[in-house]
């Protein structure tokens, strides 16, 4: 699974980004406009050169070249020495133009520049060298200067970020860490009601708002279905009961009397078994509204003792039906809450029996895990929701003590495996 990057840390690279950014940017644009600055000003020095040599009525030779204040002067390019003439001449006016030997990352040895100068239809060339192995003392020094001024400047401006970055990462993600604390809280019901804390943003403080409504409407839900359930469980225990209680009359009251009651034994059979499914799955709801099952009294039994109970409690289930069985339990004790064990044993079982038409079951109890398989028939193959709601309220149940459970179909057989692991 990949990685996904936090918040913070996006925040944080967002942020040195645009800084990153900004400061190449200006540092581009401040080296260009430095350039461009010391080229006008070299520019306008040619030119008062110029001026000065016209208004002095200098005779500038129409070959060869004169030297006035650094400045080279001559009426033809080609009167110049061969470390300019090496250059093309200008072809604009009164233009200056530059020629280095240089780029961004070497500095250049050698400048060259040079003006095409035209003033009263005289047309002038005047040029002017730059070296950098004549560079002076002075210069020097204020360049070293100016080196140490901008690494000061530079490490200040760093450091002045991370703090920056620092505040703000602080002024954000803090709101958003106590945010996520109080949506963990939020587990607990007592907190449902209470008055939502402020956040410093209103974005965050709408969130918070929506995850409590969210909670809340969840809430609501689950205490809805589990009072549905715990009403219908405890109702239907009534009516039960009395069937229940009826039936054992009835086969009292047959046992003593005539064989005229004999025809309705099937159908009291039925309502037997019936009402015995209705009694199992009304004690597993029963079960899935305890709110907490780790003080559920424990003791100490033999599982194997309980499913040979069990099966052969279900065996009515398996009357006229070819279906052989496979039994196999060993001895060993567990220490478990013995009714609500009893309870996914027993809707196991009878959930492979019920839905078993022909063919083997098969039940392995060893140690704390309990494997029950059994053939598919056809429909039950594409039943997607599993056998019953009996497997069903088994698995909520299981989930429920932390039972590792596992349900799986493959080449004609329903496996069931869970395990009684002890609290």
């Amino acid at each position: 699974m990949k990685k996904k990057l936090s918040l913070k840390l996006l925040l944080t690279l967002s942020v040195m980004l645009l800084v990153a950014t900004l400061a190449l940017a200006y540092s581009i644009l401040s080296a260009h406009f430095f350039i461009r600055g010391l080229d006008t000003l070299t520019s306008a020095y040619m030119e008062k050169e110029l001026i000065k040599l016209h208004e002095n009525q200098l005779v500038i030779p129409e070959h060869g070249h004169i030297t006035s204040n650094d400045f080279l002067i001559a009426r033809n390019w080609e009167d110049f020495p061969v470390n300019i003439t090496q250059h093309s001449p200008p072809q604009t006016w009164n233009t200056l133009e530059k020629f280095d030997d240089g780029n961004w990352f070497v500095t250049p040895e050698n400048i060259v520049f040079a003006m095409h100068y035209n003033q009263q239809q005289d047309p002038i060339w005047i040029v002017h060298t730059l070296a950098k192995s004549e560079t002076s003392s002075l210069v020097k020094h204020n360049a070293g200067q100016a080196k140490q001024i901008l690494f000061i400047f530079g490490i200040t401006a760093l450091a002045l970020i991370g703090l920056i970055i620092w505040l703000l990462n602080r002024q954000v993600t803090r709101p958003i860490n106590s945010l996520w604390m109080w949506a963990q809280s939020m587990k607990e019901t007592k907190h449902l009601n209470t008055a939502i804390p402020e956040f410093k943003y209103p974005e965050l403080n709408k969130m918070a708002y929506l995850i409590r409504e969210s909670i809340q409407t969840v809430h609501n839900a689950v205490e809805r279905e589990h009072q549905f359930l715990r009403h219908t469980s405890h109702e239907l225990r009534t009516p039960i009961s009395v069937i229940r209680s009826n039936i054992e009359l009835f086969r009292k009251l047959e046992s003593k009397s005539s064989d005229n009651t004999r025809p309705y034994l099937p159908m009291v059979d039925r309502i037997d078994r019936a009402s015995l499914t209705m009694k199992h799955l009304t004690e597993t709801l029963l079960w899935l509204n305890k709110d907490d099952l780790s003080e559920l009294p424990a003791n100490s039994f033999r599982l194997g003792d309980a499913v040979n109970s069990l099966a052969q409690d279900m065996e009515y289930l398996l009357k006229n039906k070819p279906v052989s069985i496979s039994l196999n339990t060993d001895g060993t004790t567990a220490h478990l809450p013995e009714i609500a064990t009893r309870i996914v044993i027993g809707n196991l079982i009878r959930n492979a029996f019920q839905h078993t038409w022909d063919g083997d079951i098969h039940i392995k109890q060893s140690g704390h895990t309990l494997i029950i398989s059994n053939n598919l028939t056809t429909e039950d193959q594409g039943d997607d929701l599993g056998f019953g709601l009996g497997l069903q309220l088994t698995q909520r149940l299981t989930h429920k003590f932390g039972w590792p459970y596992d349900a799986q179909k493959q080449k004609g057989q329903y496996t069931v495996e869970v395990t009684f692991s002890s609290p």
